[in-house]
């Protein structure tokens, strides 16, 4: 709020100034300076709101993510798995060993059959230990920033290591990432396609709430994976500060919809159905989504051909899977379609696109591990 009344404070005081010498200015100098402040607030405020949202994201994802990690206490099952060791596991737990397991099984049978060393996604080295360790996702970031160099040696790697800095990730590194990334979001895209397929048919009073949990969970992380997969390993990434900026803003926007809505559905007694409302805000999404992905396809039609190309080009043609994907969602938890069969058939139809989204997905994680 304090930066919104200095942003406001000091287009006023620029307005007034710009009055003063108002006689001396010809007509096209007054519109040029006038267009400048007015241009310099707008951003300015459209900054202080991103910040604040972001703030949001983090505050509801947090909350979100402790609901999701509470333990599970299923009568007989549970209780002879804890008989063996084998403590209470949380619906976070099971979407991401979901992911992990068949990432890592699907990571070495790749490896082995293109004829490389078989060895695990992320080997016991430095590099693993500190992504292990990182205390926040801007010491991630500023480790990937130098993932362009030439491969380093481990050698080099551990000469870099600092007490409490991030260390610079090898070529080798940032390519393991970006594959466990997508194909992460590939499998989560699957998970959502089979459980909100499902959901959606049920009415809102009657969901079960671990299928609440299944399908806000799945979402997070499968777009999370993804949203970390391009800001951590860039492939032919959008041009222009403003775009770019866009383009990760609608990235966290798209998350903080999930895990809010989801959360209040989640709190929130049967009789107040905040899913539908979160679908209709999540299609609003879509609209400057749609934009950067059409101005993102422009600049990739002129880029040459290459794997980074081929990599982006997939991404963005995954994105506009989850579009299709998140309107027909829309159109059956809203009620736009009442019959019975009708719905049935957009929710399948639904699935089917979420389905392709992660096939792209996995896509680029395959292209990724190509020479």
């Amino acid at each position: 709020m304090l930066s919104e009344k200095a942003t406001l404070g000091e287009a006023f005081d620029q307005l007034q100034k710009l009055m003063q010498e108002a006689h001396s200015l010809s007509v096209i100098d007054i519109l040029k300076r006038l267009t400048g402040i007015l241009a310099d607030a707008v951003i300015r405020s459209a900054q202080v709101v991103i910040d604040a949202l972001l703030d949001l994201f983090y505050v509801v994802a947090k909350e979100a993510l402790e609901l999701f990690d509470s333990p599970i206490h299923i009568p007989v099952i549970s209780d002879i798995l804890n008989e063996i060791g084998i403590p209470d596991f949380s619906m976070l737990d099971v979407v991401c060993w979901i992911a992990a397991v068949p990432v890592t099984i699907g990571y070495k049978l790749a490896e082995e059959l293109s004829g490389k060393e078989h060895k695990a996604p992320f080997p016991d080295n430095d590099e693993t230990k500190f992504l292990i360790e990182a205390k926040d996702f801007p010491s991630l970031v500023a480790a990937f920033n130098g993932a362009m160099h030439p491969l380093q040696s481990a050698d080099t790697v551990r000469a870099a290591t600092t007490a409490d800095g991030p260390i610079p990730m090898s070529k080798e590194a940032a390519q393991v990432v970006s594959i466990s990334l997508h194909a992460a979001s590939g499998l989560f895209g699957w998970v959502s396609a089979f459980v909100d397929s499902f959901e959606s048919l049920i009415p809102n009073a009657a969901v079960p709430m671990p299928l609440t949990g299944a399908c806000v969970a799945s979402a997070i992380l499968g777009g999370g994976s993804r949203v970390a997969a391009n800001v951590l390993v860039p492939r032919c990434p959008l041009e222009g500060e403003v775009g770019s900026g866009w383009g990760k803003a609608n990235g966290f926007f798209f998350l903080l919809n999930k895990a809010f809505w989801g959360w209040l559905n989640w709190q929130s007694s049967a009789a107040k159905d905040y899913r539908a409302a979160g679908a209709w805000c999540d299609v609003v999404i879509i609209v400057p989504n749609l934009v950067i992905t059409c101005v993102h396809f422009s600049q990739l039609a002129n880029k040459p051909e290459g794997k980074e190309r081929t990599v982006a080009i997939l991404d963005e043609t995954s994105f506009m899977a989850t579009y299709v994907a998140r309107v027909l969602y829309m159109i059956v938890v809203t009620g736009l379609v009442r019959d019975p069969k009708v719905k049935v058939g957009v929710a399948a139809a639904m699935g089917v696109a979420q389905i392709v989204h992660g096939g792209l997905q996995f896509s680029e994680a395959a292209v990724e591990g190509t020479v």
